[in-house]
């Protein structure tokens, strides 16, 4: 087994050599921007399990637990700022050596840091825009949020008419 500093020398050769690269990031590049991954202790997913698409769709008591739980984690990515690891993909990316970033977060913190939004794929969506699941408008989501806030338990969209 090769120790930490043996890892990252191999990695630093690595990126050194390498003349396209992609990376695949996921929880672990934002912790350190304050947004705590989703199978610690204490997390979000801990408390209370995601809401499913399914139920999302077809069960309007799913959907304020999901307006109430996404309350809580808008809170910590709205603080979040990129760190040196976001920062150092830009680098690479202004280099042309990074072709893109394909994250499993929804934070928004590559994007943040500099990134061209192309180069970009959020496989789990982003924390920024929410899409009606009818008519495919995309709307804000802090207005979203906001609206939940203030006390709309379900919003709808404003683009479809409720029968």
């Amino acid at each position: 087994m090769l120790s930490l500093q043996e890892q990252i020398q191999d990695t630093v050769e690595l990126l050194q050599n390498a003349r396209q690269i992609v990376v695949l990031t996921g929880a672990g590049i934002s912790t350190e921007s304050g947004i705590p991954d989703f199978r610690s202790p204490g997390s979000v997913w801990q408390q209370q399990p995601p809401v499913g698409y399914r139920d999302f769709i077809s069960n309007a008591a799913a959907r304020r637990q999901y307006w109430k739980t996404r309350s809580q984690l808008a809170q910590q990515v709205a603080v979040a700022r990129p760190n040196t690891a976001h920062q150092a993909l830009v680098v690479l990316e202004q280099k042309q050596r990074l072709l893109g970033v394909i994250t499993q977060n929804f934070d928004g913190l590559h994007q943040d840091a500099g990134h061209q939004p192309e180069r970009i794929v959020e496989l789990h969506g982003t924390s920024r825009f929410a899409a009606c699941t009818h008519c495919g408008h995309r709307s804000s989501i802090t207005e979203l949020q906001q609206r939940v806030d203030a006390g709309e338990y379900d919003p709808r969209c404003a683009s479809v008419e409720v029968i």
